[in-house]
């Protein structure tokens, strides 16, 4: 049966494990440079990274991939934003940014480059921030002391920062993932027979699977890597476990305390459909950064209490032309009136209650439940008391309050 062995778990969490500050060389405060004139320059910064995410992505062949510029963009953001904070006396951790370098590098070890890549796209930055110090120092009015102390801060920190995406390239280079036929199997929907060869006696194929998934960061991939008897990888920038359904939920917990992302978890499947399981929680963690899931306290997104949230958005397109065809006559409505009765006819249509409960759960007088149901009946008629049409409402619903709210 898979297990965690917690052993290596805690040691995985530990100080040597994980990338942490001491691998960044934040700056200390420079002379002159106040921290209400540092805030002064956050609304600036934003267009800094777009122009050396621009440059890298357009400019240097190993990073010219597409499904990687998301990746360097949050990285270049993240790396300025920490560098901004720390000049501003700011707390600032260095581990989220030093995992996103360690992951560039090894995204372009597994991309077959070399390290040419990682000196252009630093050589490109360089330009960018230095042309961006200059400015700074004519803009701020910081002295020539100032400005040679910043300087060294942003040498130090650009080093610090190849230092760690160097790291992240030796080590991908170590070897190939054993456990990467497997997992890619898994995700590709394999027939069971395959699935067994590839895994042979490494890990006996459970009855039902499960799927957690989560950001990339280094810390959740060691802890991943600690957990005997699951098949582990990265896939999109994205952590993905596949295990034993019996004990997916105590690998998620573990998960998201070496990690400060939600964990998606999919509910158990046959193992030739961890696919879908896969499909399920890319789309838990697309909603819940969207903020149309709410993340628990726990960190962990349960995909079976999201069903329907899952459902409603894995067709966009299907679910807006749904709106269109059942709610025609409510669409006709002014938006105000289109918030009030969809309210209202979507709580009734939940719990069938009365105009006194509905008006309890929804803050108004009952009279104005009772207008409200009325006219809901004028429009939909009797296909609001008919069980296939009344889930088809219900559907066609939830798409347009999910508009609404945008």
């Amino acid at each position: 049966m898979t297990s965690l062995n917690h052993e290596h778990v805690r040691a995985a969490a530990g100080h040597e494990a994980r990338p942490g500050p001491e691998h960044l060389v934040l700056p200390s405060p420079v002379p002159g440079l106040t921290p209400q004139l540092v805030r002064t320059y956050r609304p600036r910064k934003d267009a800094l990274v777009r122009r050396i995410a621009d440059r890298v992505c357009h400019e240097v062949a190993g990073f010219a991939d597409p499904g990687l510029a998301g990746l360097v963009s949050r990285a270049i953001g993240a790396a300025v934003d920490l560098f901004v904070d720390a000049l501003a006396g700011a707390p600032a951790r260095g581990h989220t940014v030093s995992d996103y370098y360690w992951w560039l590098g090894r995204a372009e070890a597994q991309s077959g480059h070399d390290l040419d890549a990682m000196r252009a796209a630093h050589h490109v930055a360089t330009q960018e921030v230095w042309s961006e110090l200059d400015t700074l120092v004519v803009d701020l009015g910081l002295s020539p002391t100032a400005h040679h102390r910043l300087a060294h801060a942003v040498m130090q920190y650009q080093k610090s920062l190849q230092d760690r995406a160097a790291a992240g390239f030796v080590e991908a280079q170590k070897g190939p993932d054993p456990q990467a036929p497997l997992l890619d199997a898994l995700l590709g929907g394999a027939p069971l027979a395959r699935l067994r060869q590839l895994a042979g006696s490494r890990w006996p194929i459970p009855g039902r699977v499960a799927v957690a998934t989560t950001e990339s960061t280094h810390a959740a991939l060691e802890c991943a890597t600690a957990i005997r008897g699951a098949v582990s990888g990265v896939r999109h920038d994205r952590l993905v476990v596949v295990a034993d359904a019996a004990v997916i939920d105590e690998i998620a917990v573990e998960l998201a305390r070496h990690t400060l992302s939600p964990v998606a978890v999919s509910w158990g499947v046959e193992p030739t459909e961890a696919s879908h399981a896969w499909r399920w929680t890319t789309r838990a963690l697309r909603l819940a950064r969207r903020h149309e899931i709410e993340v628990p306290a726990s960190r962990v997104v349960r995909c079976h209490d999201y069903r329907t949230e899952l459902l409603r958005h894995a067709d966009p397109v299907l679910g807006r032309q749904l709106m269109i065809d059942v709610l025609a006559p409510l669409l006709a409505e002014t938006p105000a009136q289109r918030e009030a009765l969809s309210q209202t006819m979507l709580l009734w249509l939940q719990t069938r209650g009365s105009a006194p409960a509905l008006a309890a759960q929804l803050g108004v007088h009952d009279q104005t439940v009772r207008n409200r149901l009325r006219r809901i009946r004028a429009m939909f008629g009797d296909t609001l008391d008919q069980p296939e049409h009344a889930l088809e409402l219900m559907q066609a619903l939830h798409v347009l309050r999910d508009h609404l709210r945008r």
